[in-house]
């Protein structure tokens, strides 16, 4: 009897903005691509994400330099980072860190998309097997 497949993960990215234009643009664009976007107007995340997507030059530089900071002394978290930003020494805190993908603006949302689907298939090819549950394997964005 062949055993059923597990519905596939469905991939939960926060996204992290001031500018509603942006975070609305943005959410609308990646739930069109099948993955639950959880928009955030302030620097907490307090739900489990696979993803986070954080344009670090809309809030304070100390509250952004913080966040990611925090975020790189965490490695034990299991999602990737895509930081957008101008801010260099913020960039360069962020790419010592293999979870994370830096780009600068202005980005679109397909790119944004492509970056999440890179940085998801290059922690998946870090992870021992299994340690990921589903992330990169499993959860499925279109383009």
């Amino acid at each position: 009897m062949p055993v059923p497949s597990s519905p596939p993960h469905e991939l939960q990215v926060a996204v992290f903005a001031r500018d509603p234009e942006t975070l609305d643009g943005l959410t609308d664009y990646l739930r069109a691509a099948g993955a639950r976007a959880l928009p955030k107007r302030d620097l907490l995340l307090t739900e489990r994400a696979d993803v986070i997507v954080l344009f670090g030059d809309d809030f304070d530089s100390e509250a952004s330099d913080t966040f990611v900071r925090e975020w790189v002394s965490a490695p034990a978290r299991r999602c990737v980072l895509i930081l957008v930003t101008s801010h260099e020494p913020l960039a360069d805190c962020a790419r010592s860190d293999h979870r994370a993908v830096v780009l600068k603006r202005p980005v679109w949302g397909w790119v944004l998309l492509a970056a999440i689907q890179s940085g998801l298939r290059d922690m998946t090819q870090l992870a021992a097997p299994g340690e990921l549950r589903a992330v990169g394997s499993s959860a499925s964005l279109t383009t």
